[in-house]
């Protein structure tokens, strides 16, 4: 009956499913998602949202139908997915604090490193990073993530459940002083987070340009991550990338056929800034108990 309700419901709020904002309330969300998968049922939301009342999880509502989606619509899993979500972001709460990206922090991150959406629909997601500033002393590895982290929400929000989430990282202008820079111990943690963390799913995290110091530096972090996340990243040289990816989502610096990864990031940043409002309003865990 439930099932029968909300269907009926998405004939009255169907709309493209590329276009969902932070103002769209949970019944829009809801009704679209049943749409695009046929999987997703209102009685494992339900059971999902008492189990995370009963843990005392900080979870919104549209969360748990992201963790379902992740989860390949398993509750018991999706259960796992977000117990070990708050429980490593409180340990990790460096790389989840301040979500403004309009505040000097996060301004000098984007003026170091491009992050770009270079594709975004409901089946396919494409980020890519690269320096855009090789000074070493510019670059902070926690604001780093913090960014990353903001700009992988900003993709939840607008799109809702994605499919396949792809991850470029192009090494160029990468050296030893940036290297230690980075808190392994805090890399490591990262990486335990990473172990089925992410209320997304993740395709492929491609490495391109980089040296063998730094795919050694890798492999050894990956040894802290789920077979499954070791098994998506891949080295690869910038022609290698077309077998992985439409050239037409890689920027011009590595022979693609999209604009460059500056202005790119250029535009991904602007979007991220015309929703500085719904990211200021997380600042804090009681606020992330709100529902939206």
């Amino acid at each position: 009956m439930k099932k029968f309700f909300f269907l009926i419901l998405s004939f009255f709020f169907l709309y493209d499913t590329d276009s969902y904002t932070p103002k769209t309330n949970y019944i829009e969300f809801l009704s679209n998602e049943i749409i695009k998968h046929s999987q997703l049922k209102v009685d494992d939301i339900i059971e999902l949202t008492k189990r995370a009342k009963e843990l005392n999880l900080p979870i919104r509502s549209k969360e748990i139908i992201m963790f379902l989606h992740s989860a390949k619509f398993n509750v018991d899993k999706a259960q796992r997915f977000m117990t070990n979500n708050y429980k490593q972001r409180k340990n990790l709460s460096q790389f989840f604090s301040t979500k403004d990206p309009m505040s000097l922090e996060m301004k000098q991150v984007h003026e170091t490193m491009g992050f770009s959406i270079t594709l975004m629909n409901n089946n396919e997601c494409h980020i890519y990073a690269q320096l855009k500033d090789t000074d070493n002393s510019k670059f902070n590895f926690v604001s780093t993530i913090r960014y990353l982290f903001m700009v992988i929400e900003y993709v939840m929000i607008t799109q809702g459940t994605v499919e396949n989430i792809v991850f470029t990282f192009n090494a160029n202008g990468i050296g030893l002083f940036h290297l230690n820079k980075i808190n392994m111990d805090l890399a490591q943690q990262l990486m335990m987070f990473l172990k089925g963390s992410l209320p997304v799913r993740m395709k492929g995290i491609y490495i391109v340009n980089s040296w063998s110091f730094i795919a050694k530096i890798i492999n050894s972090l990956t040894s802290f991550a789920s077979s499954s996340i070791k098994d998506k990243v891949k080295f690869v040289e910038g022609e290698e990338l077309k077998n992985y990816t439409s050239i037409d989502h890689i920027p011009s610096e590595i022979q693609g056929n999209d604009k460059s990864h500056v202005i790119l990031s250029e535009i991904t940043y602007k979007n991220l800034c015309s929703y500085r409002d719904w990211y200021t309003r997380k600042q804090n865990i009681k606020e992330e108990i709100k529902h939206t």
